[in-house]
Order: C-alpha cells, then sequence, then structure tokens
C-alpha cells in the first residue's frame, strides 16, 4: 500500500512538473496606419509558461514618416498568472529617437507599484492632474492588460465584459470594454478565424493635462474599438487589432502574422473551432 501510494504521488509529481513546465509561446506581427497611410510596424513575443508570462514589444516607423523622424520602441512586461490573470512584476519602456528618450523602469507586487523610474520626469503644469500613491495601487500596465483571460465561458462576447486600471509610468486611466461584434479575420501567415470585437471607452483618472487636445478627443471618443483572438493552447486572448480616432484620422494597429507554438493537445483541444496556417 505505502509501494503504491508512493508511486502515485512520483507518478503525479512528475505529470504536474511536466505540465508547469510547458510553454505556449505567441509571436505577432503588427502594421501600423494612421488615415490609410504607412505610420509604423513591430512585434510582440507573449510566452506563457505554466503559471508565469513574459510579453516584448518591439516597434519602429515606417514609410515617409520614417525619414523625418525615425523612431523605435522597446516595451516589455512579466509576471505571474494568478486566478487565471496576468499580475505583472515588471513593466519596461525604452522609446528612442534621433532627438530624444522616453524611459519607464517600474516593479509591481500585488497590483501594486514598488519602485518606478521615469525620464524624462512629467513636467509640472497648473493643468495636469495630481498623481498620487493612491493611483499607482491596484493597476495593470499597459502591455499586460493585453493579454486578456477567457473566463469560465470560454471565447465569445463574454471576453468584453471586464474594465482594466492601467498605470503606465506617467498616467492612471480606467479602459472600459464592452461588446460590439464578432468578425471573421485571415493573417497573412498563422491564425484565422473568429475575432472578439470590444468597443473601449477611455476614462484619464490622474496624471494627464487637462488643457491638451489628445485626451480631451480620446475621453470624448465613442469609436475606439479593440479586436481579441485566441491563443492556442492558453486561456488567454490577445490584441489582434486596435482603431484608434486621432484628431488627423483613424490609426490602425493590425495584426500581419499570429501564430503559437508549443500548446499541449489537451489545451488545442478546448480552443474554439479555428484554423492556423
Amino acid at each position: 500500500m505505502n509501494l503504491a501510494w508512493s508511486l502515485g504521488l512520483a507518478a503525479a509529481t512528475f505529470l504536474a512538473a511536466e505540465a508547469s513546465a510547458q510553454s505556449t509561446k505567441l509571436e505577432a506581427r503588427y502594421r501600423v496606419t494612421l488615415a490609410g497611410l504607412p505610420l509604423g510596424a513591430g512585434g510582440w513575443i507573449i510566452d506563457v509558461s505554466g503559471n508565469r508570462y513574459t510579453m516584448e514589444i518591439s516597434g519602429r516607423t515606417t514609410g515617409v514618416l520614417s525619414l523625418f523622424a525615425s523612431t523605435n520602441a522597446a516595451v516589455s512586461a512579466r509576471g505571474a498568472i494568478n486566478g487565471g490573470r496576468p499580475m505583472p512584476s515588471t513593466f519596461n519602456l525604452n522609446i528612442q529617437s534621433q532627438r530624444s528618450q522616453d524611459l519607464v523602469r517600474m516593479a509591481l507586487a500585488s497590483g501594486a507599484v514598488k519602485n518606478l523610474t521615469v525620464e524624462p520626469a512629467p513636467k509640472p503644469g497648473d493643468d495636469r492632474v495630481p498623481l498620487t500613491d493612491a493611483h499607482t495601487r491596484n493597476v495593470i500596465d499597459p502591455v499586460s492588460a493585453g493579454l486578456i483571460p477567457l473566463g469560465k465561458n470560454g471565447f465569445g462576447p463574454d471576453l468584453c465584459k471586464r474594465s482594466l486600471a492601467v498605470f503606465d509610468g506617467r498616467q492612471r486611466f480606467d479602459l472600459a470594454f464592452s461588446f460590439k461584434r464578432m468578425d471573421t479575420v485571415k493573417s497573412e501567415r498563422g491564425y484565422s478565424g473568429p475575432v472578439v470585437v470590444c468597443a473601449v471607452q477611455y476614462t484619464p483618472i490622474a496624471g494627464f493635462y487637462h488643457s491638451r487636445k489628445s485626451t480631451r478627443f480620446m475621453r470624448e471618443s465613442r469609436d475606439i474599438e479593440a479586436s481579441f483572438a485566441p491563443i492556442a493552447g492558453t486561456p488567454f486572448a490577445a490584441v489582434y487589432r486596435i482603431n484608434l480616432p486621432t484628431t488627423v484620422g483613424m490609426a490602425i494597429v493590425q495584426a500581419t502574422h499570429f501564430e503559437t507554438t508549443g500548446s499541449n493537445r489537451a489545451e488545442r483541444a478546448s480552443r474554439p473551432d479555428v484554423a492556423e496556417r
């Protein structure tokens, strides 16, 4: 009896270790346009391994804009999966142009910011809404915010039933999602199938400037959309497309490649009826 129990425990331990070591990686590429004109291109890698995740985004300006304002961006986030939700531990942003550099380094624990470095520091101003310690608690970084749990009802309209308290190092804002429609997409490479389209309401909370027209424009806009596709082999979805109205036209971030690797069979069986090529 003791031998059987010991063998069973060893087998269970082995299987649990094997499952926790399984990793699913999403590799996506995006094209950015503004009013129909090429603006930029980027890549997004999401690695979900057991109860941990890492995310890396790289981007650069393209088209005519790159001739006048060449810019490169590197953004990353990592953290734990807690209660089925991403809980970030670090967020880093580095945007470099020919004339300036923008840096954010942030460490978090249990949804609260513990250490923060921002360069250059936000410019003081009478019209800037003060940012307090309370605004840096119970938050998520803007990259981890793009990893959306499927929830108990799986991939579908309920994906949009959520609000996120986001802090990017300079500004605290809310994103409220609501279901808009289902679409079907076909990537140049990778995912083809349904996406959930959510309407997004942006509400600035602190750290923003009242005088900036772009902030007022986004706050009043009712045309912001985010489309999500499932990450095969995980209980998550990721951003496939973003429609962001601006004062000079519609900005669109559109996935051209959306491929997953390393997912296990049991998890694949639970995903929606989609195809990857």
